[in-house]
């Protein structure tokens, strides 16, 4: 009886310990999905962020000014896409549209992933890629 007794115990300490290991992991894997979706987040609200800003400049700066605007093909590993319309630029990026106000709706053009030029042609705001 001792010998079928001693495997039982050592049955439920080695559950036990499987299923500490298994909650770790999972909440482990967990962990790096939050940690990702805030990196891709963050990568998302500064280059939405980036893009206002600089169309805002290119308006208040007046007729003739221009400026360069960098965006990458991707944003950590996902596509994305940018609309420009009613004052405002939006980036939809793994189903999440991050949205920032223009001072302007007069404008031709969308960014694109790539080098793009933002010119102020009086008064309206021209994107074109380089």
């Amino acid at each position: 009886m001792d010998k079928s007794q001693s495997s039982i115990e050592y049955i439920v300490i080695f559950t036990i310990f499987m299923s500490a290991l298994i909650l770790t992991a999972f909440m482990s894997i967990q962990r790096t999905q939050n940690i990702n979706e805030a990196r891709l987040a963050l990568k998302a609200e500064s280059i939405v962020n980036e893009i206002s800003e600089k169309i805002n400049m290119v308006v208040m700066e007046g007729d003739g000014f221009q400026i360069n605007l960098t965006l990458p093909s991707n944003i950590l590993g996902s596509t994305y896409n940018i609309t420009i319309a009613s004052n405002s630029v939006a980036l939809k990026v793994s189903d999440i549209t991050y949205i920032r106000p223009l001072l302007t709706s007069n404008i031709t053009g969308v960014p694109e992933a790539g080098t793009n030029l933002i010119r102020n042609d009086n008064g309206e705001i021209v994107i074109t890629k380089w």
